[in-house]
């Protein structure tokens, strides 16, 4: 049975936390999106509790579906047991939940996707740090700033924070900006809860940085590429 403790987390856990993750926001965003019916409304009142941010017990949801089957496939074997604390791989699982409910609020897109790697640009989500990146040039657009300050300084924030609350303060500011963009951003929720369960060891949280960081810059590589060839394209025509 797992049970982590220590400086370091497991990757195999932070794996495991991915894909329940992925399973079940994917389970709520289908229900959510059906716009029709009993789900759709079990899935409304759903995403209206996540929001609150409390801490979940399926027994206390009787009457909600989602939630009352909250942890119904829950493998203690990889993920740990439901009863013994410390429970970093709930705590994240949770977490991501909750941050899924405040991006996905008002909008009539999936806020949620799997990430299926640099080479598959059809249909995917983003890991945290290019979701970032597309914040920025959000912000570029809509804000006539130049900079990627207002974004990069929050990510900054979430990196130099010790307690795990406050780096989910500082996720949650981003993940609330990212709502209000006039496209949705698509956010690998799955990936997300990882991040934030690693992100509870303090050996394995400076991997989950450097991996945002690559992420982001590996993003804007990328654009200013398709724009440079773009702009080319232009002059030779």
């Amino acid at each position: 049975m797992v049970h982590t403790t220590g400086t370091y987390g497991s990757d195999a856990v932070a794996r495991a936390v991915a894909r329940y993750t992925d399973a079940k926001v994917g389970e709520l965003q289908s229900q959510y999106l059906s716009r029709a019916g009993a789900a759709y409304h079990d899935a409304l009142a759903a995403l209206a509790t996540l929001r609150k941010g409390e801490v979940l017990s399926p027994w206390m949801q009787v009457g909600n579906m989602f939630l009352a089957t909250l942890f119904d496939g829950w493998d203690e074997t990889q993920l740990g047991a439901l009863d013994r604390e410390p429970q970093q791989a709930v705590t994240a699982f949770q977490t991501a939940l909750q941050l899924y409910a405040i991006h996905q609020r008002s909008k009539g897109e999936g806020a949620h996707a799997p990430w299926r790697g640099t080479d598959d640009t059809e249909g995917k989500g983003n890991r945290f740090g290019a979701a970032c990146y597309e914040l920025a040039e959000f912000n570029k657009r809509t804000r006539t700033t130049d900079t990627d300050d207002a974004v990069t300084r929050r990510m900054a924030v979430v990196d130099s924070v010790s307690d795990f609350p406050g780096m989910v303060r500082g996720i949650r500011s981003l993940i609330t900006m990212m709502r209000g963009a006039d496209r949705t951003i698509v956010l690998d929720y799955g990936s997300l809860a990882s991040d934030l369960y690693l992100m509870q060891f303090p050996g394995s949280k400076p991997r989950v940085m450097q991996r945002w960081a690559g992420d982001y810059y590996h993003a804007k590589r990328s654009d200013e590429v398709a724009r440079n060839r773009a702009k080319t394209k232009k002059n030779q025509v």
